[in-house]
């Protein structure tokens, strides 16, 4: 396990205050949350699924908070054509702290910026759907979001295609619902677990149960 010892970092004051900071100043930045063999914050996601239902009128927000990225692994979309707002938010929610967020396209080793967009008071937000718009299916899979202010904030996004997705709690679990009864392929992927896996599910009436193993770095 990683961590940030916050009393060298930027608003040590304020940031040392996170419920997770040891007496030391010191914050474990946990990449991969599992317990008995149960992961949280793996993303499930069809991938060959073209009908159904909608997006949804919210947003997926990011927060700002207690010098923290909430939450750490979740999803980003990009929006229908000529669509510029509404799809993805980030919002400030620290009081008088702040916070630079800088949003990433992940090709390989490499990251390409796609925003950077400082947020300088609580309830601050940009809307970056439209820097998103250069997203391409089967080429684009991963963001990464970070604070150019403290650059131990940091949060890791699965590009999805599809409202057809899950972020796995912390007992393990997820649960698609509304989907069409056919066959399709389900991946779960985590960042900083091996690679994806990918599964063939048949879905037909009721509830179709599927379990997924990831392998450890």
């Amino acid at each position: 396990m990683l961590g940030a010892n916050l009393k060298n970092e930027k608003n040590p004051e304020f940031c040392t205050k996170h419920p997770e900071t040891n007496k030391d100043g010191v914050r474990p930045i946990q990449k991969v949350a599992a317990k008995d063999g149960k992961l949280a914050g793996a993303v499930i996601f069809i991938e060959n699924i073209e009908k159904g239902k909608d997006w949804g009128k919210d947003p997926i927000q990011y927060e700002l908070k207690d010098c923290d990225i909430s939450p750490r692994v979740s999803v980003v979309r990009k929006a229908a054509k000529g669509v510029k707002e509404g799809a993805v938010v980030v919002v400030n929610q620290d009081t008088d702290i702040l916070h630079n967020p800088h949003g990433y396209n992940v090709k390989g080793a490499q990251r390409v910026t796609l925003f950077n967009k400082p947020l300088p008071s609580k309830g601050d937000k940009t809307d970056v759907t439209g820097s998103l718009s250069l997203f391409k299916e089967g080429k684009d899979n991963q963001f990464f979001l970070q604070c150019d202010q403290h650059n131990f904030m940091e949060a890791d996004g699965r590009i999805v295609w599809n409202p057809y997705y899950a972020v796995s709690g912390a007992d393990g679990s997820f649960k698609i619902d509304q989907i069409p009864a056919g066959s399709y392929k389900v991946t779960v992927w985590q960042p900083y677990t091996k690679e994806p896996v990918t599964k063939e599910v048949t879905v037909a009436a009721g509830d179709v149960k599927v379990d997924f193993e990831l392998a450890a770095k």
